[in-house]
């Protein structure tokens, strides 16, 4: 859909993915996988630097495995359209390589064709963080806890952080067998 390609490599003989193909979907599951998981580093920035659940390191060998696959064959579709042996787009990297602004010039770089390529996946793993938490929300019913009055919203002075932590209960709105113990 992207390259218009079914392998990267040879493949299998038997009609397969090839061993290129396996890594740059494994590449593509370690980025999903890591990008949205929780970081120590997110709550206190000061951490960044250590890279204790090792994400950092991750993420970078899954991009330059990614960018492996990808930068031959974006660079060789620049090419093909510069010199005219393209005319007619077939699939979404022809899309974005024939875009031309008012002057005929390339509207797009080779660097932000890659990145509207990758960040196709980081939309999609946004999607799934929204229905994740929509899932939590409304497969129960919340409610102020009984010791409580009301719901204390107000802020901490000299920051964003409520002053009070904000306690909800959770009572589930399916029978107790829906959920696993």
């Amino acid at each position: 859909m992207v390259f218009n390609t079914r392998y990267s490599g040879e493949g299998k003989e038997d009609g397969g993915p090839g061993v290129e193909e396996e890594e740059h979907v494994q590449a593509l599951f370690t980025m999903l996988a890591h990008l949205y998981s929780f970081c120590i580093s997110d709550n206190m920035p000061w951490m960044r630097g250590l890279d204790l659940e090792g994400h950092e390191k991750n993420l970078k060998e899954a991009t330059r495995v990614i960018a492996m696959y990808h930068d031959p064959i974006i660079h060789e579709r620049i090419k093909q359209w510069r010199e005219g042996k393209k005319e007619q787009p077939e699939d979404l990297l022809d899309v974005l390589v024939s875009l031309k602004d008012d002057n005929g010039d390339s509207l797009l770089s080779a660097e932000v064709i890659k990145a509207q390529i990758i960040g196709k996946a980081r939309v999609h793993g946004s999607s799934m963080t929204t229905m994740l938490f929509a899932r939590i929300l409304h497969g129960f019913s919340w409610s102020i806890p009984s010791d409580e009055g009301r719901i204390d919203l107000s802020e901490d002075k000299g920051n964003l952080h409520l002053a009070r932590l904000l306690v909800a209960v959770a009572k589930p709105r399916l029978l107790q067998h829906v959920y696993p113990c």
